[in-house]
Parts: structure tokens; C-alpha cells; sequence
């Protein structure tokens, strides 16, 4: 079954960049992102944008929605995105040793108020890593919006499933060891908030920036892996459109 819902959901991956009209462009974008993982350092990334890859890195870099309901009141759409894992066995010196956590394709829906800014969010793992689900609820508020700049305030919570939360964040009892516990995670909410501005230097050239932060709570923070209660990640890029 889940094998069919995959197949569905890459049909509609492929499909969207062209029903959703997402335009291309090329850059550059360099993301810092912190690490609540013991004795890991934060990473930054530079990532350049070639010519005619913008459109595909958009569809990778965020849920993938199209259409499939619209009422009066209420917008249903598919859901696709990839969960990339929090670390790769050993990135950090508790990490060695541990079996790899992949990340994974989650799909499901995606619901939207159309009188008010919030959405839902509801998706589950279907290639069967963590086989986790993951629920979120976002508020976006417009700060400014003109022909030039937008920035936009979200506020929101996060919530991992028990499955989703003990693959990424729990130690089963062959990795256990003396400085690392076995640990079992739970369901876990979080808390979520980001700020993001995109402003239009020439009719062809935007600057981007924002900050988004997640504060855990004690089913992640518990962990033995984790030693910080919240992350933070930066992100600054200049794009062109073609």
C-alpha cells in the first residue's frame, strides 16, 4: 500500500512544477543551521544555483502541494516533502557506532483556511525508515507586502510521533553504551517560529533572508545525544530569475 501512495505522490511531484507554474531562476543561497547534538558543531552550506536547476530545487526544498479539494472555506492539497536526518553517525562523538538514520519521503495532505492564514499539515513516512508520522500547524502573518519586499512572520508547533521521535533521537539497546544511554523518545511537540524577508533589488535580481527557530521539548531534550533545548537556522541568498 505504501508503495502505491508513493508512486501517487511522485506522479504528483513531477506534475506540480508545471501545474503550480514554479518559475526557475539561478544564484546562490548559504544556509547556517546550529546543532542540539552534543559536542556537534553548527554547519553552514553554500549551495550554488546553476541555470535551469532553480525550478527542481524548489520542489526538493519544500512540501510539494497541488489541488485535489477546494470548498468555500477550506483548500485540501496532496503533501509530499523529503525529512532529511538531523546527523549522519559520526558527526559527532556519541554518534559513533550508531546505526545510520536515513532520512525519508513523507506524504499526506495538506489543509488551509482560506479566510485566515493557517495550515495544516499531516504526513506520514512511506519508505518505512522511522515509519513516523509528522503533524504540523503554522500561522503566517504578512508583515509587509509590496510590488519589492515581503516578510513574513510564522508562528507554529511541530509534532513527531512516537515512532519519529525514538528513530531519530532514541538509543536502542545495541547502541547503548557506557556514556550512552539507552533511551527510548516519545511523541514530542515543538515549537516553531521564523521570520523570512524576500526583496527585489532589480526587476530580475531578489535578496532573501530569514531566521527560523524550534524550541524541543523533554522527550527530545532528554535525550543523551541532545545537550541544547533549541537550534536556530540562518538563511541568505541572492537569486536571478531567468
Amino acid at each position: 500500500m505504501k508503495k502505491i501512495i508513493l508512486i501517487i505522490f511522485l506522479i504528483t511531484f513531477v506534475l506540480s512544477g508545471y501545474t503550480q507554474k514554479i518559475p526557475d531562476f539561478y544564484g546562490f543561497m548559504s544556509v547556517y543551521k546550529t546543532s542540539i547534538f552534543k559536542d556537534m558543531d553548527g554547519d553552514i552550506t553554500f549551495i550554488p544555483i546553476p541555470p535551469g536547476v532553480g525550478r527542481i530545487m524548489t520542489m526538493l526544498a519544500r512540501p510539494v502541494q497541488i489541488n485535489i479539494s477546494e470548498s468555500k472555506n477550506i483548500l485540501i492539497r496532496t503533501h509530499l516533502e523529503y525529512y532529511r536526518a538531523p546527523y549522519e553517525p559520526g558527526d559527532f562523538p556519541l554518534s559513533v557506532g550508531m546505526e545510520k538514520r536515513s532520512g525519508s519521503l513523507l506524504t499526506g495532505i495538506s489543509l488551509k483556511l482560506k479566510k485566515n492564514p493557517i495550515k495544516l499539515n499531516i504526513a506520514t513516512d512511506v519508505l518505512s525508515k522511522s515509519d513516523g508520522t509528522k503533524i504540523e500547524l503554522f500561522y503566517d502573518h504578512s508583515l509587509v507586502r509590496t510590488r519589492k519586499k515581503s516578510s513574513t512572520l510564522q508562528l507554529g508547533f511541530k509534532y513527531y510521533d512516537k515512532d519519529l521521535s525514538d528513530y531519530y533521537f532514541g538509543v536502542t539497546a545495541n547502541e547503548a553504551t557506557i556514556n550512552r544511554n539507552l533511551y527510548i523518545a516519545d511523541s514530542s511537540i515543538i515549537p516553531s517560529i521564523s521570520y523570512n524577508v524576500r526583496q527585489m533589488l532589480t526587476p530580475k535580481r531578489t535578496l532573501m533572508y530569514g531566521v527560523e527557530t524550534n524550541f524541543y521539548d523533554n522527550e527530545i531534550k532528554d535525550s543523551p545525544l541532545v545537550d541544547e533545548s533549541y537550534s536556530l537556522r540562518f538563511v541568505f541568498g541572492i537569486l536571478w530569475n531567468k
